[in-house]
């Protein structure tokens, strides 16, 4: 069986070159992934001006992008997702049942509806689409804004 690769992305560039073998969970899978010490260099992890371009972006770009990712994630149609799904049963420590219901929910999750809720609920729009002015009991004026990670890791499985 030839090992499944799971390729890195940064800033939208997909790499699937200098590719080492890891283990999965559970020592039942093995894959092929990029050794990330060669792309470290890449990463915005030293400079977080290299993320300004970032900052651009609107939360409704966002809600966009999101959107567009959602519609491609319908299990029953993406034979990705259905391969990725079916790899996790060999890394999960979860029954496949639970496994499978996560990756049909993908889906919904990407949903602007659902984002926005989530967004609104724990940090606030407003706060990730610039500076915010408040004054706090004892007089004193701030101005607060959220800032980005400078790297996501999704976790396979």
């Amino acid at each position: 069986m030839t090992h499944p690769i799971a390729p890195m992305v940064i800033r939208g560039n997909v790499i699937t070159d200098n590719l080492i073998e890891v283990g999965g969970r559970g020592g039942d899978l093995t894959f092929l992934t990029p050794d990330a010490h060669a792309y470290l260099d890449q990463l915005p992890l030293g400079n977080p001006a290299r993320l300004a371009d970032l900052y651009e972006l609107t939360f409704g770009d966002i809600l966009d992008y999101a959107e567009a990712l959602g519609e491609r994630l319908d299990f029953a149609t993406n034979q990705y997702l259905q391969e990725a799904c079916a790899l996790s049963y060999h890394t999960s420590p979860v029954t496949p049942t639970m496994i499978k219901g996560t990756y049909m929910g993908l889906r919904n999750m990407l949903s602007r509806a659902a984002i926005t809720e989530a967004v609104e609920s724990t940090v606030g729009i407003k706060y990730l689409e610039g500076w915010v002015k408040q004054k706090l009991i004892d007089g004193t004026d701030l101005e607060v804004r959220c800032f980005g990670a400078r790297t996501l890791h999704i976790v396979a499985g």
